[in-house]
């Protein structure tokens, strides 16, 4: 349909925090349109908090045709409308889960030739972000916890009496 509609005229994704945060969620803190793509009204932004964010815009009404589309495969058409940049977590090992639909209750995706309402045919889907520790920070941690225990072996407590050297 795509194809036979010359791509797209205008579109607007929505990502959204799913379920209860975390303690220190993981959260959106870019949006931005494909500019090639939808290069006259910008509809992008990130609530405060990061929570939430849109990204998508309108295809100015000079331009000769739709958003360009994405061939991936014989029957695999798409379209870039944008990107969202998420960071991590505050947390190790916390997780965070996203939903990427379609922005409720509007009409904005709409084909570049005829402007048919896609909007309804827009599957949401959800994907989850885990926060792992940097590998050069959990070195450094293993390296505090291999120091401090050699500390301890060299420092015998006190009360106990220090065995001769050729004993440890």
């Amino acid at each position: 349909m795509l194809a036979s509609e010359d791509g797209l005229f205008s579109a607007v994704a929505q990502l959204s925090l799913t379920g209860a945060p975390p303690a220190a969620p993981a959260t959106v803190t870019a949006a931005s349109r494909d500019a090639a793509n939808f290069d006259d009204f910008n509809d992008s932004s990130v609530t405060p908090g990061g929570l939430q964010a849109t990204v998508g815009g309108t295809r100015d009404f000079a331009d000769a045709h739709g958003a360009a589309i994405i061939v991936d495969a014989p029957d695999v058409r798409r379209v870039s409308i944008g990107t969202f940049t998420i960071t991590g977590g505050g947390l190790p090992t916390q997780t965070t889960t996203f939903q990427l639909s379609d922005r409720p209750g509007t009409s904005d995706t709409l084909t570049w030739t005829t402007g048919m309402v896609l909007d309804p045919q827009i599957a949401a889907s959800t994907f989850t972000v885990a926060t792992t520790p940097e590998p050069s920070s959990a070195l450094a941690a293993a390296a505090v916890a291999f120091m401090a225990s050699l500390a301890r072996r060299r420092h015998p407590r006190r009360g106990r009496e220090e065995l001769p050297t050729d004993l440890r």
